[in-house]
């Protein structure tokens, strides 16, 4: 069960209409498998504490938004060599990733 909302994301991206809820669920559904894959390697899963859910939520939404940016508006990635670069909500969703992991394995021992 994603740690976010369609609702969630569709407000950060601004978007008012269901046109493109078929590709934001499909998205959803990947950055949560992949997000649970990630944890699952270094917590017991499921996380239930409710403040930790509420991190997740944040990092889960910014990780969809920066994935839909990345395939919508590849154009604002690129880089001088031509080149696409990360999203920048992608990486600081990863990063954030990276550091709740560190702080819940010193919390949820494992």
């Amino acid at each position: 069960m994603p740690y976010t909302t369609l609702e969630k994301i569709k407000r950060r991206l601004n978007i008012t209409t269901a046109d493109h809820d078929a590709l934001l669920l499909d998205l959803l559904n990947e950055a949560d498998a992949e997000i649970n894959f990630i944890l699952a390697q270094h917590v017991n899963m499921p996380i239930t504490d409710p403040q930790l859910l509420n991190i997740l939520d944040g990092i889960e939404a910014d990780w969809v938004v920066g994935r839909y940016r990345t395939i919508m508006m590849p154009q604002t990635l690129m880089t001088p060599e031509g080149q696409i670069a990360e999203d920048a909500l992608l990486a600081d969703a990863r990063r954030r990733l990276n550091r709740f992991i560190e702080y819940a394995k010193k919390v949820i021992i494992s």
